[in-house]
């Protein structure tokens, strides 16, 4: 039973919640355009185009009947092996080939299944989506700063884990952590024989410079990728597991069948994008990602122009900002300022 204050709370909630929606939509009917929206679950179709050969391909292998069956559990040798290729190509060196891949429903069911295979124990560094939204029983350890720190690597040593996991760039703060920090938590883990577990879905639309190119490959090192924000095919729920040939294996033999199978239809499209990309592509890639970019500078600049706001984490990958919010200033009133005043939708 739901208690009586429990459905006063909702009521309000519903009524403040109407009350901001009218708002925006009106906004977005009378100003199109004007509402920009910077989610970073579900990215924003209207402005983010999916590629024309991905686009084509998923038209075709959708009504195909030879894509109406199972596929492998890891996935088909094709898909893997172009996904080795492109992931060579985003870290700038021939690290892994189709035995280092294991295809998934998705980057969080992956790091999901990866850890539910190999670790009791998890420590993750706060603040961080994985323990909100898959493992709630991992260990916290708030991290001293926006990014990784050797104080925040040493402090990881108190605890006896099977695995650290962490995003880079960081989800939510939406900072890549520097190559020589990720190379001493490796290290951490390797001494005290424990796995690595690092997902990089977020590592697109970056600002100039910023990049989670971290050229290793180890025994000890598990990522975990997508396509859910690169190519905005969250819906289709393609992600994949790198890793040493050995724990792939492993991780074929051990995950749970209620994971199920990746969609046939999208991978294979998947499979035909990366062996055919071509120059429009390109630019199609290009310009979401200009898009993103001048998006995230406009809100970044829009909430400094707020007065008792002030951005404390500018992100240099992920669409959150970590905004400082004054005492007696709302949160539905900061919501309003930032909808009227400069037509930014949070």
């Amino acid at each position: 039973m739901i208690s009586p204050r429990h459905n006063a709370l909702s009521k309000v909630t519903e009524e403040v919640f109407s009350s901001y929606w009218n708002v925006r939509n009106s906004l977005k009917e009378f100003r199109t355009g004007a509402v920009i929206n910077l989610g970073m679950g579900s990215p924003p179709v209207d402005f983010q185009k999916i590629p024309p050969t991905l686009l084509r391909a998923l038209g075709e292998h959708s009504c195909s009947q030879a894509a109406a069956d199972y596929q492998p559990q890891t996935g088909e040798s094709e898909l893997r092996n172009a996904i080795a290729h492109a992931e060579n190509a985003r870290l700038g060196a021939t690290l892994y080939s189709a035995a280092n891949v294991l295809v998934v429903p998705g980057a969080l069911s992956g790091m999901s299944q990866v850890l539910e295979c190999i670790a009791q124990r998890v420590l993750v560094f706060t603040p961080d989506y994985f323990n909100l939204v898959s493992r709630p029983d991992a260990i916290s350890l708030r991290r001293f700063g926006a990014r990784l720190t050797q104080r925040d690597i040493d402090a990881s040593r108190q605890f006896h884990v099977d695995a650290i996991a962490i995003t880079n760039p960081n989800n939510p703060l939406g900072t890549y952590e520097a190559p020589e920090k990720m190379d001493a938590l490796l290290a951490r883990c390797k001494q005290s024989e424990c796995f690595l577990v690092v997902d990089e879905t977020c590592d697109c639309f970056a600002t100039p410079g910023a990049t989670a190119a971290w050229p290793v490959a180890d025994d000890h090192l598990i990522r975990v990728n997508g396509v859910s924000k690169s190519l905005n095919l969250a819906g289709h729920r393609i992600g994949w597991i790198l890793a040493a040939p050995a724990i792939i294996e492993s991780l074929e033999r051990g995950i749970s069948a209620r994971y199920g199978n990746v969609h046939l239809p999208a991978t294979r499209a998947l499979t035909d994008f990366f062996n055919g990309i071509n120059n429009r592509d390109t630019q199609i890639l290009a310009e979401n990602e200009r898009l993103m970019f001048e998006s995230r500078g406009f809100a970044i600049d829009a909430i400094k122009n707020i007065p008792g706001l002030v951005c404390e984490v500018e992100p240099e990958s992920s669409y959150y900002m970590m905004v400082r919010i004054a005492t007696g200033t709302t949160g539905i009133g900061t919501a309003n300022a930032l909808l009227n005043t400069v037509s930014l939708d949070v």
